[in-house]
């Protein structure tokens, strides 16, 4: 995150004859400006990006600008990660900062129930419940690691480390979203990075399946035999590999403007009103594939009702045809065999991307992951051509012949 104050003389007078002196912030190719002040010419140092002495609002214009520069190489400031949560922490305008962590569980649980994810409503539920019960109206400015310690213990009186664990896993994650939030302004002072240490869980086998190589090539060279609308559901399912285990929702959803040169910007519809950016290079076997079946919607990428229930019927059938597609070529997955569905190319990329022994944290890049921790929300992106480097050696390995 980056500040700084400046003259704008390319903006223009006003009545008064100055110019406009604005705060200016960016971050990760974001940037937001706003007026603070004006100023003449001849009343304000260049060098220093401060108003001189003889500015007829020197006190005030002076202060708010050094205020700014103070704010502006603080790590509060610094690791922040909204443009305009950071240009309001440094302007003072808090917004939602009284805002409780009840009623925020609110505002999730209802963003999930309307993207028809009752389930994990349910579970942020249980975990409000227990949060109102242990401290009603605390809010997020009292999460504190001690407040985190006293709260798990609470849990622990009647519940083993796996709940507990899922329990705290769910609060993290709102005060993820919370401090991503450009409407909610406190000090994020990373009250979980210690809280797992002492619980313990029993991890089972697996349970992502995936195609080896064998599999993978099976399905492509098998394709063309197939029925319109089976091979139809095995290219969307390509699409998503290629475009590095894109979600098949936000695929659905892809809009002609997300596009940019050979790149494309997508979001996880997952994440509703959170849904972070990020950005994938288009490969030649993507592209070939969204052109084939590129519908004339001026907005949407493909023809299909854009709504949540028209997706819900369309993932069905997808479903449906890669069943049939893996009955008819006799496709197997791994480590165990299961059905195929539109999670599976998602799974198949980020498996080949470990197998290959890439960073983790590349590999969640390119996949749009949703950080799980306070610290790795703030982890520098990795460069794109590192990023490319690793998009290309994943699907390398499940084209080469």
């Amino acid at each position: 995150m980056k500040a700084s104050v400046k003259l704008f003389v390319t903006d223009g007078v006003n009545a008064a004859g100055m110019f406009p002196v604005k705060l200016v912030v960016s971050h990760k190719g974001k940037t937001k400006r706003k007026t603070i002040g004006y100023s003449t010419e001849a009343n304000w140092n260049n060098l220093k990006n401060l108003p001189k002495p003889a500015h007829p609002d020197f006190e005030n214009l002076y202060g708010a600008c050094l205020d700014i520069q103070k704010k502006s190489v603080q790590l509060s400031f610094l690791q922040m990660e909204s443009v305009t949560g950071a240009m309001a922490f440094l302007l003072n305008e808090k917004k939602k900062v009284g805002i409780t962590v009840s009623e925020y569980f609110d505002v999730e649980i209802k963003n999930l129930k309307q993207q028809n994810r009752y389930g994990t409503a349910a579970n942020y539920e249980y975990v409000k419940e227990r949060m109102d019960a242990f401290k009603p109206g605390v809010k997020f400015n009292e999460i504190t690691p001690d407040f985190i310690e006293r709260f798990k213990r609470s849990l622990k009186i009647n519940a083993g480390d796996v709940t507990v664990i899922s329990y705290l896993g769910r609060l993290r994650a709102l005060y993820n979203k919370a401090v991503m939030d450009p409407d909610v302004y406190f000090e994020n002072i990373r009250p979980f990075e210690f809280s797992f240490k002492d619980l313990t869980i029993v991890r089972g086998r697996v349970k992502n399946r995936y195609l080896e190589k064998e599999q993978f090539l099976k399905l492509v060279s098998g394709k063309d035999t197939l029925p319109a609308a089976q091979k139809r559901a095995v290219d969307f399912s390509l699409i998503q590999f290629y475009l590095g285990g894109l979600n098949l929702k936000d695929l659905y959803f892809l809009k002609n403007e997300d596009f940019y040169g050979n790149r494309v910007i997508l979001k996880r519809a997952k994440l509703g009103k959170y849904k972070k950016e990020f950005d994938v290079m288009v490969v030649p076997e993507a592209a070939k594939l969204i052109n084939e079946y590129k519908g004339n919607d001026p907005e949407y990428v493909f023809d299909y009702r854009k709504d949540n229930k028209g997706y819900i019927v369309y993932r069905n059938n997808h479903n449906r045809n890669l069943r049939a597609v893996q009955k008819k070529l006799g496709v197997k997955l791994a480590p165990i065999n299961q059905n195929l569905n539109s999670n599976t190319f998602r799974h198949t990329f980020a498996t080949y991307g470990k197998h290959l022994l890439l960073h983790p944290d590349i590999i969640r890049e390119l996949m749009g992951h949703e950080r799980k921790d306070t610290d790795t929300i703030y982890k520098d992106a990795f460069p794109e051509a590192m990023r490319d480097e690793a998009h290309l050696k994943i699907i390398e390995l499940k084209t080469k012949k």
